[in-house]
């Protein structure tokens, strides 16, 4: 109920429509049914569309072709005339990958394309994220300012949005390589490094305080720079240079502890330790190294899915075309994507 009250405020802030709104007036095209074994790679088209405009042009659509060529079957342009229907009363749309391209990223999906009108583009994020197994993530080669802006609101004002970072797979902050994926910036790692460094200093001082206070009286102004195994092995440095008794052991048994409370805490790295900035000393959009994910709108999407089906079957039928000439899983989702999208770039 708060993560409900949270999102109810973000929603009226934002002039966002609640997707749970929608599904008495509108449907989803796509070209999504299952998200299981979906193949690494795989491209899945959203379309969110308002059902009584289409129905509207639909029936126009069905007239004019009825003047212009009486004599013909207009089950033959079964297919054209409700692409048109549908594309001319489209609010938003959005392109997804499954992962694999550019490492696991958490399994989230990489939004590729996205545009929409009149507030319906975050709603079709959060009805997405919600169905995905593991959420979404943003383009991984190129996000539009406009995409960077609605990330950026996920980043600072969705609490009923759950966050996670991204490790890069050539740095490897965190031991899961679930959380591999390709990052953006020059020092894109920064983020997920600062709360790794974080979380380290604080087990430090809370499980090692005598060690910690030597190593930190030694240091040559060097620690902000180091990660946490760096600064093990100049505490173990100084603890030899000291003699300090049974050394060895201690800083063993210090990488075995740290290792294990690390790879136990760091899926919750983001809770602990959010982002301190969106904006990175190159001037790099943080918020693109983040995998967001909800699903309270699961339900909605599936209610929009199905009014999807049920305009094809029902009022297709009822101004004479025919259903089954009609491919609602085929590529007229994928083109009508890209076609509204292009405009909008």
């Amino acid at each position: 109920m708060k993560c409900l009250r949270k999102t109810i405020r973000y929603l009226l802030a934002e002039a966002m429509k609640d997707p749970r709104s929608l599904t008495d007036q509108f449907a989803i095209w796509t070209t999504y049914w299952d998200a299981e074994d979906l193949p690494g790679g795989t491209e899945l088209d959203f379309v969110l569309y308002d059902i009584e405009k289409a129905k509207q042009i639909l029936e126009q659509e069905v007239k004019n072709w009825n003047d212009d060529y009486p004599d013909e079957d207009i089950d033959d342009a079964t297919e054209d005339i409700v692409n048109s229907a549908i594309s001319d009363s489209i609010v938003a749309v959005l392109r997804a990958r499954v992962p694999g391209r550019y490492g696991d990223c958490l399994g989230a999906w990489e939004v590729i394309r996205s545009a929409a009108e009149g507030g319906y583009g975050p709603t079709l994020y959060d009805l997405i994220m919600s169905i995905s197994p593991k959420g979404l993530v943003s383009d991984r080669s190129s996000v539009s300012s406009s995409a960077k802006g609605v990330w950026q609101k996920y980043a600072t004002s969705r609490q009923d949005v759950n966050k996670e970072y991204l490790d890069d797979e050539g740095i490897q902050v965190t031991a899961d390589e679930e959380d591999d994926c390709a990052l953006y910036g020059g020092r894109a790692a920064d983020g997920i490094k600062s709360a790794m460094k974080k979380l380290f200093m604080n087990w430090l001082v809370n499980n090692y305080q005598d060690e910690y206070e030597l190593g930190k009286a030694m240091d040559n102004g060097e620690w902000p720079e180091l990660d946490p195994d760096e600064i093990l092995d100049d505490i173990y440095h100084h603890m030899r240079e000291e003699d300090y008794e049974d050394y060895d052991e201690i800083h063993e048994q210090m990488v075995d502890e740290w290792n294990d409370f690390k790879y136990e805490n760091e899926r919750n790295l983001y809770d602990e330790f959010p982002l301190e900035s969106l904006e990175d000393d190159y001037g790099n959009s943080m918020q693109l190294n983040l995998a967001y994910n909800t699903d309270y709108a699961e339900d909605a999407f599936g209610d929009l899915q199905s009014n999807h089906s049920n305009f094809v079957w029902t009022h297709i039928e009822k101004f004479g075309l025919d259903p089954e000439l009609f491919d609602q899983d085929g590529d007229g989702a994928q083109w009508a994507v890209r076609d509204f999208f292009q405009p909008r770039m």
